[in-house]
């Protein structure tokens, strides 16, 4: 029982530090400190027969290469269907620094850009981000004999 109320009390006061402003931790849903730039790329795997592997990269942008207007990156869906950015413009060049890279792994027969915003949002906070198109286990091309063996290597 003390157990839990040590709990409830901790709890209770992070959630009154936090209502109060006190932490410092910025907010999931704020962006942050810097314009996104997106492009598409393929690289290809010459020691798995000459795997293609299309690529979505989200990234920190130049402020000055950055052109308000500029229409923001479409991502297509199917036919014209698709969806308009709010955060990232294409071809825009990178901020000039170093930053982390992360990888991406779009869900079974999904689409690379199926978490859209949180590649948005990890780019705003400083992060490059590779969000890559399994070929052969990707929607509208599920072709590929096992799926599950061909991921790992994608992203080794």
């Amino acid at each position: 029982m003390t157990l839990v109320r040590t709990f409830l009390i901790v709890l209770a006061g992070t959630s009154l530090l936090t209502s109060v402003g006190i932490c410092v931790e910025p907010s999931p849903s704020t962006h942050g400190e810097y314009l996104v730039g997106h492009f598409e790329t393929k690289i290809t795997d010459r020691t798995r027969d000459n795997r293609v592997l299309p690529l979505h990269i989200w990234h920190p942008a130049d402020k000055t290469a950055w052109n308000a207007k500029q229409e923001f990156s479409f991502f297509p869906l199917f036919a014209k269907v698709g969806i308009t950015s709010k955060a990232s413009k294409d071809d825009v060049s990178v901020e000039a620094s170093f930053f982390p890279l992360l990888i991406f792994s779009h869900g079974f027969e999904s689409i690379p850009t199926q978490s859209l915003g949180l590649m948005e949002h990890l780019a705003s906070h400083g992060f490059v981000v590779v969000s890559i198109s399994h070929s052969g286990n990707v929607q509208g091309d599920t072709g590929s004999e096992n799926p599950l063996a061909d991921r790992y290597p994608d992203v080794a």
